[in-house]
């Protein structure tokens, strides 16, 4: 427990640096919950709380990584470590919204780190695959606030890639963007979230 709990400890500290902008030491702190987690499961492999947390700090590293625009070996990394270990805790409980969730926003990151580097075809399938999980644990919480907004997030990010790549799907991307922008709008009380000129039109327009 003490290690599941410095780890937990270590990944708000890092949460810290990151509004900061501090990304070296955004690292440090998260690659130092990763070890306290890992050493956790050694203690306890079959410990759910430390197998969640591991799963959030691997993709709070990812994320880091994306945010500091570290090599490219470094991000891939990343995110192959944090997608794995999402994809194990929910095989466990295939159903659990919450495991979908995780994965989803892990597969979420993977397509941004890939929409960067120009591999826009691979982002795609990772894009479209991060928005089959967050729906799929939107649909079983329709009114849980953070599978509105990551929902919300990727169809948007899906949407504005297909547009770019002169899809056909594009539009009935954005409609299916604007149903959940709609309701992340409501939760929050503040006008529907969009980036981009794109969502901004569709955005104005609704």
């Amino acid at each position: 427990e003490y290690q599941t709990a410095l780890g937990g400890a270590l990944n708000d500290v890092a949460a810290v640096f990151a509004e900061r902008g501090e990304h070296v030491a955004r690292r440090q702190c998260v690659e130092r919950a990763i070890a306290a987690q890992r050493r956790a499961l050694e203690l306890d492999p079959k410990s759910t709380v430390a197998r969640k947390f591991l799963c959030n700090h691997l993709h709070n590293l990812a994320s880091a990584l994306l945010d500091s625009e570290a090599p490219a070996n470094e991000l891939d990394e990343a995110n192959r470590q944090a997608i794995t270990a999402a994809r194990q805790w929910l095989q466990d409980m295939p159903d659990d919204p919450q495991r979908q969730h995780v994965l989803g926003v892990c597969l979420r990151t993977q397509a941004l780190t890939l929409h960067r580097r120009n591999d826009l075809a691979a982002a795609r399938e990772s894009g479209a695959e991060a928005v089959k999980q967050l729906n799929n644990a939107y649909q079983a919480d329709p009114h849980g606030e953070a599978y509105v907004i990551e929902l919300a997030k990727a169809r948007l990010f899906v949407a504005e890639l297909l547009e770019r790549l002169q899809s056909p799907d594009a539009e009935a991307a954005f409609r299916d963007w604007m149903l959940v922008a709609r309701q992340w709008a409501e939760l929050a009380a503040d006008p529907i979230p969009w980036e981009g000129k794109s969502a901004s039109r569709r955005a104005s327009a609704a």
